[in-house]
C-alpha cells in the first residue's frame, strides 16, 4: 500500500508544481504501470488511470504527447478520455497514432475529429 500512497503523492506534487519535467516523469511511470496492468484491468480501474493520465498530460510538451499517443494507440482498453484528447491534438504527430490505431475511438468520435483533421494527411481507419 505504501508504494501506491507514494505514487499518489508524486502525482499530486507533479500536477501542482507546474514543472513539465516532473509531470512527464510521473506520467511515464503511471503510463508504464497502466500498460503493464492493462490486460487485467476492469473498466473502473481504467477510468481511474484515465483521470490521472489526463491530469498529468495537460499542457505537456510535444514529444511527451507523441510518446503517450504511441504507447496508448493500440491498447484494447486504453483510457477513453485520454485517447480522445490525443485524437483532437492540433499536431498530426500526436493525433495520428490514436486516430489510425485506437479501437477506443467510436465512429461518432471519428466523425467529430474528421473536420478538424481534413488535409493533414491522416490515413483512414
Amino acid at each position: 500500500m505504501q508504494p501506491l500512497k507514494s505514487m499518489v503523492g508524486d502525482v499530486e506534487s507533479a500536477v501542482t508544481s507546474g514543472e513539465d519535467s516532473q509531470r512527464i516523469e510521473i506520467l511515464r511511470k503511471v503510463t508504464d504501470l497502466f500498460v503493464e496492468q492493462a490486460p487485467a484491468l476492469k473498466d473502473e480501474h481504467v477510468g481511474v488511470y484515465d483521470e490521472v493520465i489526463l491530469r498529468l498530460a495537460h499542457k505537456i510538451e510535444f514529444r511527451a504527447r507523441v510518446e503517450l499517443a504511441e504507447r496508448l494507440a493500440g491498447l484494447a482498453n486504453a483510457p477513453v478520455s485520454t485517447v480522445r484528447h490525443l485524437a483532437f491534438d492540433e499536431k498530426a504527430e500526436v493525433a495520428a497514432p490514436v486516430i489510425e490505431r485506437s479501437p477506443r475511438l467510436s465512429e461518432d468520435d471519428l466523425v467529430h475529429i474528421a473536420p478538424a483533421k481534413t488535409g493533414q494527411g491522416f490515413a483512414a481507419r
